[in-house]
């Protein structure tokens, strides 16, 4: 199949169905709903319909937060994000008994310039705690752990959006969150007095 005889062989097939007195089944709304989702949480400032506010980032974020120290939700130059206001500020977030495997996780994130920005680093720390056994966990309760660190500032005099990928599968191990375990992430900043986060998603690819 291609882009050029994709219309071609969907009426061929469908018209052979049709011919063989063959239904087409339709897809129940109730099996739908209960599908994984390719990402088990996710949210882009000023991408989303309707997520342009302060408070739709603070609502989406309330849902997960387990501990905050220093960060805020802000739309300063409207550019919606995920703020550090003080040096050293941390927060975590928590995923009990998630929907979809989550084998990478996507972070946007701001760089900017000037002294407001000198050295500004986040670290991220990532914790699967594994419910079920699989093919590299023999037993439940293990307890994965990677991290990622990324640098919140440049010398380009302007502000732009970079995205980085921490992915648990990136060593061969396939240590990824799979359905009904646990996620656990903690954001310190490690450097500097400000981050912004600009969006993040967990998914299964």
């Amino acid at each position: 199949m291609t882009l050029d005889n994709i219309s071609e062989k969907w009426k061929s097939e469908t018209l052979t169905n049709l011919h063989a007195d063959t239904v087409l089944q339709e897809c129940p709304i109730q099996e739908t709903a209960s599908m994984p989702r390719p990402c088990t949480y996710s949210w882009v400032g000023n991408l989303e319909r309707k997520f342009d506010k302060i408070k739709h980032l603070e609502d989406r974020m309330k849902k997960v937060l387990i501990n905050n120290d220093g960060w805020k939700a802000s739309d300063d130059n409207n550019k919606l994000g995920y703020v550090a206001t003080k040096e050293g500020a941390v927060f975590e977030m928590q995923l009990q008994n998630i929907d979809s495997n989550a084998q990478t996780f996507n972070f946007m994130i701001m760089k900017s310039y000037g002294e407001k920005w000198n050295n500004s680093k986040v670290r991220v720390e990532v914790y699967i705690t594994k419910k079920r056994p699989t093919t590299t966990t023999a037993s439940t309760g293990i307890v994965i752990e990677r991290s990622i660190e990324m640098n919140g500032f440049h010398d380009k005099k302007t502000s732009e959006t970079y995205t980085h990928q921490l992915d648990m599968n990136g060593d061969g191990t396939n240590n990824i969150g799979e359905i009904g375990d646990d996620l656990k992430l903690r954001f310190i900043l490690v450097g500097g007095s400000t981050f912004k986060i600009m969006g993040m998603a967990f998914c299964d690819v």
